[in-house]
């Protein structure tokens, strides 16, 4: 919301429940994870007759197909869910608007002697985690209002990234990508990342395509030895404009495109 205020005074923008929303009337709506869970599809035309607008945001959330197609609006995180929504709900409108990083976060200066990975995120959306841990230092933040996770970012030049199966039907954002480019470090990721491979290209380096855990672990051993050299400093230029992509400018001009569509 703070940056929706920033982008126009003439909005007011404010959060409230979903029972609340019964009793107002003729608002745009953005029906948020927690809504979307607590939601039926019964509930979006009871909704639209108290003269609401509704934009749905399944961000980390499996998509219900009824209320993706009741909505007036579909909201993507990422590309991939973006193009997803396009092809199965081309009734609706759907619009993109980037996830930003935290805006907590302080500038990183990271390490400069030898590669050292980390792992920042919920544990148990990390691929091998234990199995990895020799290699990798796991960081896991205890709930949203926790920034203490953010001092280790510091610990940490290159960010592994490769996620346990995902459900069907949730897109995730490039996060993870986001925060390493907004530290300046490589990232390691899954080849079949389809997020990762829109932002940095089919030819991105730091990759793994085997993930059973002896593969894994080998790569991220390759990548230690690649540490400071041309390679490694490449990646470093590239996740720069991926750092410029995500920043609160670019997360203002996009959701100022998503007022002036929707308005």
């Amino acid at each position: 919301m703070e940056i929706a205020r920033a982008v126009s005074s003439e909005i007011e923008c404010h959060a409230t429940t979903l029972g609340d929303l019964w009793q107002r009337r003729d608002e745009w709506v953005v029906l948020t994870k927690s809504a979307l869970l607590a939601s039926d599809r019964d509930d979006i035309p009871r909704l639209h007759a108290l003269g609401h607008r509704l934009i749905a945001d399944f961000i980390d959330l499996a998509i219900d197909t009824d209320i993706a197609a009741s909505v007036d609006v579909l909201l993507a995180s990422s590309f991939s869910q973006y193009r997803f929504f396009r092809n199965w709900f081309p009734q609706v409108m759907t619009l993109h608007l980037t996830h930003h990083v935290d805006l907590r976060m302080p500038a990183i200066s990271t390490p400069a002697d030898w590669a050292r990975f980390g792992y920042f995120g919920r544990l148990a959306n990390c691929l091998h985690a234990e199995k990895i841990a020799d290699l990798v230092r796991l960081v896991e933040p205890n709930d949203v209002f926790d920034t203490s996770w953010m001092a280790r970012l510091f610990e940490s030049n290159v960010h592994y990234a490769i996620r346990a199966a995902e459900e069907p039907c949730v897109f995730k954002p490039f996060l993870k990508g986001f925060v390493a480019a907004h530290c300046g470090v490589p990232i390691i990721l899954a080849a079949a990342d389809a997020e990762a491979r829109h932002y940095l290209g089919d030819d991105y380096p730091f990759v793994v395509e085997d993930l059973s855990l002896r593969s894994v672990r080998r790569p991220i051993k390759l990548f230690a030895n690649q540490y400071a050299t041309s390679t490694w400093k490449s990646v470093v230029e590239r996740l720069k404009e991926i750092a410029a992509q995500s920043n609160r400018r670019h997360v203002e001009e996009e959701l100022r495109a998503v007022l002036d569509a929707i308005w």
